[in-house]
């Protein structure tokens, strides 16, 4: 498949994939063949497939042992007691997505999960090398946002800009906050 053709597929930026397909080129991940204006990728060895879906395994295992700290965050051990808060998820990608749907199953439902994403469309990004060759298209591993997350994460459609760490602090004294 020709990165053209991913960029049409994917309605990613251009600058975007060919950044991305230099980097694979020159780390030796992908070749590529130029036929006319066209260029064309291949994955250079079958071993990144299972490298990729290793390290997708490692992730979530990750995201897991997070959750271990939530009951500390949210505890309020002077009053006893377990204050509401709202959790904003900025992005969803596959990190964004198993921490939004991991809080939302560990948390009381007092607490509001909220996920911030500009793409209605979640794309598997370690998929990207099965179209490269040609082996998936991008309806198979391409999906609604909302249909990957549970019951009780807000999915909010908009572009994060910016974050105004002087108003979090003003607020933080006002309501309490926690950041990492």
């Amino acid at each position: 498949m020709s990165a053209g053709e991913i960029v049409n597929k994917m309605q990613i930026p251009e600058a975007n994939v060919s950044q991305h397909f230099a980097l694979l080129r020159k780390a030796g991940v992908v070749h590529a063949r130029r036929e006319g204006l066209n260029i064309y990728y291949r994955i250079s060895n079958q071993k990144v497939i299972k490298a990729c879906d290793l390290m997708r395994e490692v992730l979530i295992e990750q995201h897991a042992q997070k959750g271990k700290f939530l009951k500390r965050l949210y505890y309020d051990k002077e009053e006893n007691t377990v204050e509401g808060k709202i959790i904003l998820v900025l992005g969803a990608g596959v990190g964004g997505i198993v921490v939004a749907n991991d809080l939302r199953r560990r948390l009381p439902h007092e607490h509001k999960v909220v996920m911030v994403e500009k793409n209605p469309e979640h794309a598997f990004a370690p998929s990207y090398l099965w179209l490269m060759t040609g082996d998936r298209k991008a309806e198979n591993f391409t999906r609604p946002i909302r249909t990957l997350v549970r019951s009780g994460v807000e999915v909010v459609s908009a572009e994060v800009t910016g974050i105004d760490l002087i108003f979090a602090k003003d607020a933080g004294r006002r309501y309490p906050m926690w950041r990492d």
